[in-house]
């Protein structure tokens, strides 16, 4: 489908419908389709992180990122929370400590620790339950609706850019507006 003829707006509500059906089938099935898109939105995470972080990215990073690829396994392959927390820390550990002795200082290990978290707590809160199915719908709904008021409130609004250097076009009438959305 060719967007090119499209407003930016109309663009965002393609793409917008398109990927929310596609992450709602997906959180439905649960199991293992549902732990491969926790992972695919960790590494998303920890990839934006890195690139947005002192240092940039580098060609040291292959390590951070193999250590990474041990850890998604583990929750694609659904191994037990304990396991997995502990190879959380462990891979932490061993990122922290090269990092910090690469000169690089702790935002590797900060940036992993989130996004590996953050893909663990998805991957476990949504599990194989209709409670899980439910608090990941309920999640999905917060995130949404707070990012479609940030949008147009920061359109409606405008006014002093948020973090320009990071993202240019947020606003802080958009981040406002997008914490009374959510």
């Amino acid at each position: 489908m060719n967007l090119s003829g499209y407003s930016n707006l109309q663009q965002r509500v393609v793409s917008a419908v398109i990927m929310a059906v596609v992450v709602l089938l997906i959180t439905w099935l649960g199991g293992l389709p549902f732990r491969v898109l926790a992972v695919a939105i960790a590494g998303a995470m920890f990839f934006e992180w890195v690139s947005i972080t002192p240092g940039g990215l580098k060609t040291g990073h292959a390590l951070p990122a193999s250590l990474f690829a041990v850890v998604a396994i583990a929750i694609v392959a659904g191994f037990g929370a304990f396991p997995v927390l502990v190879a959380i820390l462990a891979v932490g550990t061993v990122i922290a400590i090269v990092a910090e002795t690469g000169g690089q200082g702790v935002w590797m290990a900060k940036g992993f620790a989130y996004a590996a978290l953050s893909g663990f707590a998805l991957a476990f809160l949504r599990g194989d339950t209709m409670a899980g199915l439910t608090a990941i719908l309920f999640l999905f709904a917060v995130v949404w609706l707070t990012d479609i008021a940030a949008y147009f409130a920061g359109r409606y609004f405008g006014g002093p850019k948020l973090a320009p250097s990071i993202s240019p076009g947020k606003t802080w009438s958009g981040a406002i507006g997008g914490a009374i959305g959510g």
